[in-house]
């Protein structure tokens, strides 16, 4: 993937609401790429044609999974024409993304398999692709120097027509000098719907974009078609399960432990591996920004499922067995960080023990950290997710200790001088 470090993600701008500009660049500068997601589907493909011998793997596209027969290990799929597929397993990856079919075929069929989904999918994304700016044209965009050396993730408040509520716009652009992006917004109303309300045709995609005048006109109109082309995605949940794993079946990424994007983890957690570099550090539907020396020697579910089946090639089950004690307990971690996301930040209010966990957290974290950077890492949850290499469920410990720490040393104090106050009240 050298190619893909020839144009470094160097940082990303959040234009507030009030007109004031939030920077966060990294250095190195090098250190960092962005790809697109089909970018890096075209990459594994190309890669999986050239390095596994002749025979060994193949390709099926627009083939759907319609059914999973557990107990007999078949899968029927239906192709591009209508006709049904049926294919016997070894062992059955479900690998198919948050609505997953292979998880609905496992807890329609698996006693004890469970799924619980918290909050609601109240976020709707839609997205465009390479749309270059009119020849000639100097964008008029913040450190829009950047723009020849390096890509810079934008974001940008928007106005939001109702039901929706907090319209975001993000773009960022390529080597090529086109750009790519989307709108992300939250429906006011908490419904399931993935519809963006009165957003239905190019003008109303443009209208609700007309406060980005750092980019032209032409540039804007060709984005709003885009958008009133494509389909609404919802995001917005966390999904929590019993099991990863059934007799020879597995799943992995959003189809094992979809997040919303309060802590930007979804790919995150899809790549992450136990004890290894997490390379993923913001993501959305249709990007991900990876850590470019971690992704040399950092992991996945996959590689770690792999790293298991390679030490017991002839027992798949106990290989499984493995798999699902290794990695369930960060994906609960994982999932009780984002569900407790709003809570951490205050929105759920103060009279809540999650927002003093947290305020704990950051305290006493915080001065070990002045204190001692070279030991303690930076408090806050996403460089602890994205840059301190460790697992959730360990991110997860270290949030709560301090507060339990505290809190049992309160008690035992308070103990102690009710024991006292007892004792003098028995001597007189």
């Amino acid at each position: 993937m050298s190619r893909f470090r020839e144009f470094p993600y160097r940082g990303s701008l959040l234009q507030l609401q009030n007109g004031a500009v939030q920077e966060v660049f990294h250095e190195p500068i090098s250190a960092k790429v962005l790809v697109e997601r089909m970018e890096l589907v075209l990459h594994i493909v190309n890669e999986a044609a050239r390095l596994v011998p002749s025979g060994r793997i193949t390709f099926h596209w627009s083939h759907a999974c319609k059914e999973v027969n557990v107990k007999g290990q078949q899968a029927i799929f239906t192709d591009e024409s209508g006709n049904a597929v049926h294919v016997n397993y070894d062992l059955l990856v479900g690998a198919d993304g948050v609505n997953s079919k292979v998880r609905a075929e496992l807890q329609r069929q698996i006693a004890g398999f469970r799924q619980e989904w918290f909050g609601k999918m109240h976020r709707i994304d839609k997205f465009f692709h390479r749309v270059k700016p009119p020849a000639g044209t100097h964008l008029d965009t913040h450190r829009g120097e950047l723009d020849d050396s390096a890509t810079v993730l934008r974001f940008y408040y928007i106005d939001s027509p109702p039901p929706l509520s907090v319209g975001l716009f993000f773009i960022h652009n390529h080597a090529d000098g086109s750009y790519s992006g989307g709108i992300s917004f939250t429906r006011a109303d908490y419904t399931d719907e993935g519809s963006g309300g009165s957003l239905k045709t190019a003008e109303d995609f443009e209208a609700a974009m007309r406060g980005l005048t750092m980019y032209p006109e032409a540039m804007r109109r060709e984005m709003a078609g885009q958008f009133a082309e494509r389909p609404w995605y919802t995001s917005g949940s966390t999904l929590v399960l019993s099991r990863l794993t059934a007799p020879r079946a597995v799943l992995l990424g959003d189809a094992a432990h979809a997040v919303s994007a309060a802590f930007g983890q979804g790919v995150n957690s899809a790549l992450e591996a136990r004890l290894r570099p997490s390379p993923a550090t913001w993501s959305f539907s249709h990007a991900l920004i990876m850590r470019w020396e971690d992704l040399l020697m950092s992991g996945s579910d996959c590689a770690v499922l792999g790293d298991i089946v390679s030490a017991a090639p002839d027992d798949l089950d106990c290989a499984l067995e493995r798999y699902e004690r290794q990695r369930k307990p960060d994906a609960h971690a994982l999932a009780t960080m984002d569900h407790q996301a709003e809570a951490f930040a205050g929105f759920r209010g103060k009279w809540n023990l999650s927002y003093w966990i947290f305020q704990t957290h950051l305290a006493v974290n915080g001065w070990h950290h002045r204190t001692w950077p070279q030991h303690f890492g930076d408090p806050n949850l996403v460089p602890m997710m994205t840059i301190q290499r460790s697992p959730y469920s360990a991110i997860y410990n270290r949030i709560k200790r301090p507060f339990f720490i505290i809190l049992i040393s309160v008690l035992v104090a308070l103990l102690s001088i009710a024991t006292k106050l007892l004792r003098v009240l028995a001597a007189r």
